[in-house]
């Protein structure tokens, strides 16, 4: 519970406290699609505004006019076509570009500031969170607010064209959308109350069935079956008073909603009876501008206010989450990186086998495939927690939060390439604290390590797919040699680089002050190395319950 309690504040934390800065994430595609929305209904009130001359001159028999005035309404017409499909695409761009956006922040906040929480709950919840939930939010509630301003700008526009097509439908137009608005705004904490009874009723319904088993068979073995009986029947009858008044309620909610359509439509049958009895044609045109116009008004204020319960219900059940959580914020600062000596002990063995490596030793970590080399990897790295496999550092195991200092002082190298969107130089000091002053550096090992041939500037798109597997491997281990950290693991990341090139690395990478631990199962012993360790030794994955995990880790 706690995993998703940390994992809700997160998405709280990322898309609803900074909706408008997601929504202008891309700037040009957020101010064009709200800009052809709103066009797109000023486009509606401006033809219905020249529709009323058009149908006058056909009464008078106008040739010039009406054929000035199809004109009009044409290009309007067209133009409006032309921006319904635009915004239309541009919304289904905006949509695509939010969860893209989301789900990298969502990701980048999970894997890095909660990643013990993250390791440890299922693939299914972490399915969810990519999908269901980033969809929900994106739809529901960013995409939304976008529709809600246009809904703004189309009640506005609305009452607005009316005043200048008859000044004197003001005087009923606006007292019939108060009392539509009113009518929906009774309905919406209804909807609410609809919302938290089915909650009530269905945490009530999981309490006395699935959680009572239990106690009932505590209860009947110490022969106190009918108590059982008697307060599983009591809270039946609690559900099923839930489930009649949310029927009532429901009830009362369709009565608004065909109250507020009954409204509409004794208002259009009042009109068309008065059209017949009283006026003339050029009148009736002018109504029946009138009556298209109060039915958008209408239709509007409807899908306002629906918009606006979904904003506000999807809203308040994240402040609500959000007010209910204990939220530990863990601290990074740890540093309790080894002086002398990292052990790692499996302590559930009686001869508790252990691997011992010291501050500045070149580990090359050897085993067959699926021995559990990487698996190690992502242990050492902070990345994965085993059972009964300890951390010592300087002879104190490490416990809880303090793993975060491996995390802080290690940079693990995968046979995973993750790049960043950016250009090639910014990719490579891309884990560099003093940036400015590692770009000199950088300059230099792109030299060494044979990559002067690429283009650090040229951007994400133009590189990613023309760079081979041993370049992106060169590029990954020079932003780890760029970075600060203390411990350097690299993961079966020299296996694409031609040999040459290989040599020059290792020299390199062998040379330096840091502790370096190579897992590889194709690579000989080098002379630079301290030591060579077989990872079957201390029996690593009899220890990991998860074998999922391992199957992704080996």
């Amino acid at each position: 519970m706690k995993n998703n309690d940390e994992i809700h504040r997160v998405i709280y934390d990322t898309s609803f406290k900074n909706t408008l800065k997601n929504i202008f994430h891309n700037p040009i595609l957020g101010f064009l699609t709200i800009f052809l929305k709103l066009f797109v209904v000023v486009l509606i009130l401006v033809e219905t505004y020249f529709l009323n001359p058009l149908i006058e001159n056909i009464i008078n028999k106008n040739n010039d006019e009406i054929i000035k005035y199809l004109i009009i309404l044409s290009a309007i017409f067209a133009a409006n076509v032309v921006c319904s499909i635009s915004a239309k695409f541009l919304s289904l761009k905006l949509e695509l570009t939010l969860k893209n956006h989301l789900q990298f922040k969502l990701a980048e906040k999970l894997s890095l500031n909660n990643l013990e929480s993250w390791n440890s709950i299922s693939n299914e919840t972490k399915i969810s969170v990519y999908s269901n939930i980033i969809n929900n939010i994106v739809i529901e509630y960013h995409l939304k607010i976008i529709d809600f301003i246009k809904s703004i700008a189309i009640l506005i526009g609305a009452i607005l064209t009316l005043g200048i097509i008859l000044p004197i439908g003001l005087t009923y137009v606006i007292p019939i959308a108060l009392i539509a608005i009113g009518l929906q705004f009774l309905a919406i904490p209804l909807m609410n109350k609809i919302g938290e009874l089915s909650n009530n009723g269905n945490n009530k319904f999981y309490n006395s069935t699935l959680k009572s088993r239990e106690n009932f068979l505590l209860l009947k073995r110490n022969g106190f079956e009918t108590t059982y009986k008697n307060i599983f029947k009591k809270e039946q009858e609690e559900i099923q008073k839930i489930n009649k008044k949310e029927s009532k309620l429901i009830s009362l909610v369709i009565f608004f909603a065909v109250g507020t359509a009954n409204v509409g439509l004794s208002i259009s049958v009042g009109l068309t009876f008065m059209l017949v009895v009283y006026f003339s044609y050029a009148q009736i045109a002018v109504i029946m501008s009138l009556i298209s116009l109060m039915f958008m008004i209408f239709q509007n204020v409807i899908g306002f206010l629906e918009m606006l319960g979904s904003i506000i219900m999807s809203k308040s059940s994240f402040d609500e989450i959000n007010t209910k959580l204990k939220y530990k914020n863990i601290n990074y600062d740890n540093n309790l990186m080894f002086n002398k000596e990292i052990k790692i002990v499996n302590e559930s063995l009686d001869e508790k086998p252990y691997i011992t490596i010291n501050k500045g030793n070149k580990v090359l970590v050897t085993g067959d495939n699926g021995s559990g080399k990487s698996t190690l990897a992502k242990f050492l790295s902070g990345n994965l927690k085993i059972d009964n496999i300890i951390i010592k550092i300087d002879n104190e195991s490490i416990v809880n939060n303090d793993y975060y200092s491996l995390i802080n002082n290690s940079y693990l190298v995968s046979n995973v390439h993750y790049f960043e969107k950016e250009t090639i130089l910014e990719n490579l000091i891309f884990a560099s604290e003093k940036k400015s002053s590692s770009i000199k550096k950088a300059y230099e090992l792109v030299d060494l390590f044979n990559l002067s041939h690429l283009n650090l500037s040229s951007k994400y798109e133009e590189y990613i797919n023309l760079l081979s597997e041993g370049e992106k491997q060169r590029i990954q281990i020079i932003r780890a040699l760029l970075s600060n950290k203390e411990v350097i693991i690299l993961d079966e990341s020299l296996s694409n680089i031609d040999k040459l090139n290989r040599q020059i690395v290792l020299d390199y990478v062998l040379n330096t002050d840091r502790t370096i631990i190579i897992i590889s199962h194709g690579l000989n012993p080098n002379s630079l190395l301290d030591k060579v360790v077989d990872v079957k030794k201390i029996h690593l994955l009899d220890n990991l319950k998860n074998k999922e995990v391992a199957n992704e880790a080996i």
